[in-house]
């Protein structure tokens, strides 16, 4: 499953997985497949309840500023299956028809690390934190990403595993942007 909170508590987007890659929230932010995303068995041995990203396949869906705010969670299960393919997306938030996002969720190449990275309205890194636990191959974690107007945590397991004060904000927009689960960092479409 995948999630999104305002630090208020209500969700904005969730995805559980279930057979579909429809938005549970009510907010309509359905999701579509890009290059055959499979379901796989999820954390718990149900058949089917999880998606499994190879590196060019994703999901994605145009929203509009529902995710635009200074302060929010990301919340996500992972199962990392290797980490030396490249940064691989998570979760992202950003213009679509471009390399860089305002914010997303990786897999650090090489590190087995979950990062958590914000973007200026040019493309410059505005943040860049990851956790200072690398995930286990092959075994489920559970990662929660926390940005508050001008600090980010990251937490694993429920252990808080990052945190960080950053003096440029997180990018607010006013148009349409697109959200993305999974692929490379650099996506070729």
């Amino acid at each position: 499953a995948l999630g999104q909170k305002s630090t208020t508590g209500c969700t904005l987007i969730k995805y559980d997985f279930d057979g579909n890659i429809v938005d549970q929230s009510g907010h309509n932010v359905n999701l579509k497949n890009h290059g055959d995303v499979t379901y796989t068995t999820d954390r718990n041995g149900k058949k089917d309840k999880a998606v499994h990203f190879d590196g060019s396949n994703y999901l994605w869906a145009k929203v509009d500023t529902l995710l635009s705010k200074e302060a929010f969670s990301v919340a996500f299960w992972a199962k990392p299956e290797s980490f030396n393919t490249g940064n691989a997306r998570i979760f992202s938030v950003g213009p679509p028809n471009t390399f860089w996002h305002y914010y997303c969720n990786v897999l650090v190449e090489n590190t087995g690390k979950i990062g958590f990275i914000g973007h200026t309205l040019s493309g410059a890194y505005s943040f860049y934190d990851y956790s200072s636990v690398a995930c286990t191959g092959d075994e489920w974690v559970h990662s929660v990403s926390v940005y508050r107007n001008d600090s980010t945590f990251i937490y694993q397991n429920g252990d808080l595993v990052a945190k960080s004060a950053h003096k440029t904000k997180v990018v607010t927009y006013k148009d349409s942007m697109q959200i993305q689960l999974g692929a490379a960092y650099h996506p070729s479409n």
